[in-house]
C-alpha cells in the first residue's frame, strides 16, 4: 500500500500503520495491516517547503515527485485495466 497524502500531519498521524516504532526510510515496510506492505508519501508539488523540511526530517515519510507520482498512479490503473479483460 503507498499511502499518498499532501498533508504531512495526516502522514505522520497514519505512521501507527506501521504498528511499531521502527522507522522504514526509502521503502516499503511491513505493517500492522496483515502481509501488506506499507510506504508513507508526501507530494512535492502539493506540499510547501516547511511540510517538504518535516518530512525529509521524519524517517517514516518520503517525498515523491511529480514524476513518480504520475507513474505509481499510472501503473495501478494499468494493473487495474489488465485484470478486468
Amino acid at each position: 500500500v503507498h499511502f499518498i497524502h499532501s498533508d504531512v500531519s495526516t502522514l505522520q498521524q497514519a505512521k501507527s500503520l506501521f504498528g511499531d516504532n521502527r522507522p522504514r526510510p526509502g521503502s516499503f515496510g511491513e505493517s500492522a495491516i496483515g502481509d501488506a506492505l506499507l510506504k508513507l508519501s508526501l507530494p512535492t508539488m502539493c506540499s510547501g517547503l516547511q511540510q517538504q523540511n518535516d518530512a525529509e526530517m521524519d524517517p517514516w515519510l518520503n517525498l515523491i515527485d511529480e514524476f513518480d507520482l504520475v507513474e505509481s498512479l499510472s501503473a495501478r490503473i494499468e494493473v487495474i485495466t489488465k485484470s478486468r479483460r
